[in-house]
């Protein structure tokens, strides 16, 4: 029942098919593509490679460590994401070291010379939590942001992520 209820979900006949095996092969099939393609050493590395880093300091600022450590910012998006989808471009990498500090990478020799935006963006990025040196008033009303960019798969987008994996371990 729920093979047939599953099928006529995304309008696929399957005579003959079994679903499970064929859903597994797939799944299976596009994981491998994307840890070789998308999160291997070497495409990791091949991201980071074209930045020039350097160690900002700030005392005017309060960062906080989220959840997700790094924070990217790829070219054509203001708005920072804790990881570069695949077919992005790495325009800057911000790694909070300390309250005051940062280590931050930029493509060519632009720096930025404060750490304006990178506490709200760490919060932003984080999908539960973040660490704050100080728990203050002011630190807690940041407790909103918390996800704001984290960027978890919509229902949409595993649908559509499905239905392209089931077309293709389909055909072939």
């Amino acid at each position: 029942m729920l093979c047939v209820e599953f099928a006529s979900a995304f309008g696929l006949v399957l005579a003959n098919i079994d679903i499970y095996d064929t859903i597994s092969t797939a799944v299976k099939r596009g994981h491998v593509r994307t840890l070789k393609d998308d999160i291997s050493p070497i495409r990791r590395q091949e991201q980071f490679s074209g930045l020039t880093f350097a160690l900002i300091d700030d005392p005017s600022t309060m960062l906080v460590q989220g959840d997700a450590p790094l924070i990217s910012q790829t070219i054509g998006q203001d708005t920072c994401t804790p990881f570069v989808d695949a077919g992005q471009v790495l325009a800057a990498a911000l790694l909070p070291l300390s309250p005051t500090r940062a280590l931050v990478g930029t493509l060519g020799t632009l720096q930025p010379a404060t750490l304006c935006g990178l506490r709200e963006n760490s919060i932003r990025c984080s999908l539960e939590y973040f660490i704050a040196h100080q728990w203050d008033l002011d630190t807690q009303a940041l407790t909103s942001l918390i996800g704001q960019t984290a960027r978890l798969v919509s229902i949409q987008q595993i649908d559509m992520i499905l239905q392209d994996t089931l077309a293709e371990a389909l055909q072939g």
